[in-house]
C-alpha cells in the first residue's frame, strides 16, 4: 500500500513544480489521507500541517504529541517525516520552523483551510509569497488509482448488504429512525463507517432530496427513499434506493420506469472525454420528454472517493471533463411536493470507451 502514497506524493510534488512553488502547505486533512494514509480524527483540521518540500520530494507531518502513537501506526509514507509537538507549543511554530529551514520562497496553500491569521503570522517570521493550490489537489484526487478503487468497492460492497437486510426487516408501522439504525448497526458490525447522515424518506418527506431519518412511520404504499454510504478504508459508497411495502400504484410505476431509463441513457454515454454537462443533459432530456423535467430539481452527479461529495461534477454548470479512473454517481430523481419523491443513484467506473456500473449486483426497488 505504501506505494501508492508515495506515487500521489511524487505527482503533487511534479504539479507543484510545474507551478512554479517550492513548497506546499496542507491543512486539509482529507488531502493529508490522500498523500500520507493518516486518517481523521489522528489528522483534525487545525490541529496538523503537512508540508512538502517539493524539489527534495519530502515531507513532515506536523502533528500534537497526544496523536503521535496512533500516526506512528498509520503512516503509509517514507518520504514523510512526524514532527511532534508537545502541550504548550504552537503548530504554527514548527511550520514556521520548517519554512525557513527550507529557505523557500512560493508556497502552495488550500485556501478553505488556511486562515488570514495563519498567512499573517507565517509572513511575519518567513519572507515567503502564497499561491492557491486547490485544483491541483482536487483534479489529482478525481482520478482513483488500482488501491481506491477497491476501497470504494468494498464500501459498496458492504452498503449493499445493509440495504439487502431491509427486505427482512422493513414493514408498516415502524420508523424512519429505525430503519436509519438498522442500516448503521449492519455497516457498524462490519468495521466500516457511515460516509455521510443516513437519508430515510417516506411519503411526502420524499419529496426532500436531504430527508434525513425522522419518527414518521411507514406506511404501506409509500415510497420510501433511503440513500445510504459506508466508508471503509478511508473510502465512501453513496447508493440510493427505492423500497415500498405494499403494492405499487401505476403512477409510481410509471415514474420509477422514467426514472430507470435516464439512469441507463446516462450511463450509456459516460466515457472518456465527455463532459459532465452532457451527461447532466442527457439524463435530464429523458425526464423532460416525459413531461418530469421541472421535478428534477439537482443535478444529475457527482464524484465520490474519500469524500462524497467531490470532483468530477455531472451538473449543467459542470466544466469537467470525464477521464479514465473517475468514479461518480447517476442519481436522477423526481420529488413531487406534500406527496412523494423517487430517486434511484448507481455509482460507475469511467473507462475510455464506456464506463463500469460498480452497483450492478442490488435491485433498484425493492417491493416489501
Amino acid at each position: 500500500m505504501k506505494a501508492y502514497y508515495e506515487k500521489r506524493f511524487k505527482r503533487v510534488c511534479n504539479e507543484g513544480e510545474q507551478e512554479g512553488l517550492d513548497a506546499i502547505l496542507i491543512n486539509n486533512p482529507v488531502n493529508s489521507f490522500y498523500l500520507t494514509g493518516v486518517p481523521e480524527p489522528a489528522y483534525p483540521s487545525g490541529r496538523c500541517s503537512l508540508i512538502i518540500n517539493v524539489k527534495s520530494k519530502e515531507g513532515f507531518l506536523v502533528v500534537p504529541s497526544l496523536e503521535v502513537n496512533e500516526v506512528e501506526d498509520r503512516i503509509k509514507n517514507d518520504h514523510v517525516e512526524i514532527i511532534e509537538y508537545k502541550v504548550g507549543e504552537k503548530s504554527l511554530d514548527k511550520v514556521v520552523h520548517l519554512l525557513q529551514k527550507m529557505k523557500v520562497k512560493r508556497v502552495g496553500i488550500e485556501e478553505d483551510y488556511t486562515t488570514k491569521k495563519q498567512l499573517e503570522d507565517i509572513t511575519a517570521k518567513v519572507s515567503v509569497a502564497f499561491k492557491p493550490m486547490d485544483k491541483i489537489m482536487r483534479n489529482l484526487r478525481m482520478i482513483k488509482d488500482d488501491a481506491e478503487i477497491r476501497a470504494i468497492m468494498n464500501a459498496i460492497k458492504l452498503t449493499e448488504q445493509a440495504l439487502k437486510s431491509l427486505t427482512s426487516y422493513i414493514k408498516e408501522g415502524i420508523t424512519e429512525a429505525e430503519i436509519a439504525a438498522k442500516l448503521a448497526k449492519e455497516i457498524f458490525s462490519e468495521g466500516g463507517k457511515l460516509a455521510f447522515d443516513i437519508i430515510v424518506a417516506s411519503g411526502p418527506r420524499g419529496a426532500y432530496p436531504h430527508g434525513y431519518y425522522s419518527l414518521k412511520k411507514l406506511r404501506a404504499g409509500e415510497p420510501i427513499v433511503i440513500d445510504v454510504g459506508a466508508r471503509v478504508q478511508g473510502y465512501c459508497a453513496d447508493i440510493t434506493r427505492v423500497f415500498i411495502i405494499g403494492n405499487i400504484r401505476k403512477e409510481v410505476k410509471e415514474y420509477i420506469s422514467a426514472i430507470e431509463e435516464a439512469i441507463d441513457k446516462g450511463i450509456e454515454f459516460v466515457k472518456e472525454g465527455i463532459h459532465g454537462s452532457k451527461i447532466d443533459n442527457i439524463v435530464r432530456e429523458v425526464l423532460r420528454t416525459k413531461g418530469l423535467g421541472e421535478y428534477f430539481t439537482h443535478s444529475t452527479g457527482h464524484g465520490v472517493g474519500i469524500e462524497v461529495h467531490e470532483g468530477p461534477m455531472l451538473g449543467p454548470l459542470s466544466k469537467d471533463v470525464l477521464k479514465t479512473g473517475m468514479v461518480t454517481t447517476i442519481e436522477p430523481g423526481i420529488y413531487f411536493k406534500d406527496k412523494y419523491g423517487i430517486r434511484i443513484e448507481e455509482m460507475v467506473l469511467v473507462e475510455k470507451d464506456k464506463c463500469k456500473v460498480m452497483t450492478s449486483s442490488l435491485t433498484r426497488v425493492f417491493e416489501i
